[in-house]
């Protein structure tokens, strides 16, 4: 019960810190440190992909071990598909913020990121299951 718990608490500090970025963001008052983080070649592209990945795998992951019972690729869908709904509407509303540029790229990378890491979720969860059965 402790581990899913912990996985629970982990995806919502991040969501809280991905909320908080975006908010400095929309704002145009993003700390110098983060914005040099991704500050090379297709950087904003990476940490689209870095970002909604992990907050995909923490959340799959969370759910994952929340519902032991159900079909784990039909939680996984559903819950990356939501994930996903929630990356397009974001990328959609930095139109209405003068220092954002909604892209489709960046969304493209946002929903590579949570597909990617939705199957990395996904696979943890199948080896676990194995390494039980045995």
């Amino acid at each position: 019960m402790k581990g899913r718990s912990g996985m629970k608490w982990a995806a919502v500090s991040f969501l809280i810190l991905i909320i908080v970025i975006l908010l400095l963001a929309d704002a145009g008052r993003m700390p110098e440190f983060l914005a040099n983080l991704y500050n090379f070649p297709n950087g904003d592209k990476v940490g689209h992909f870095l970002l909604m990945g992990i907050l995909g795998f923490l959340v799959n992951a969370s759910v994952l071990a929340a519902f032991p019972s159900k079909k784990p690729i039909r939680l996984v869908l559903t819950s990356s598909l939501i994930l996903a709904l929630l990356a397009g509407i974001e990328e959609w509303s930095q139109q209405f913020f003068s220092h954002r540029q909604a892209s489709l790229v960046d969304l493209s990378s946002s929903l590579a990121g949570i597909a990617f890491f939705a199957w990395l979720a996904w696979v943890q969860q199948a080896r676990k299951k194995t390494n039980r059965a045995n």
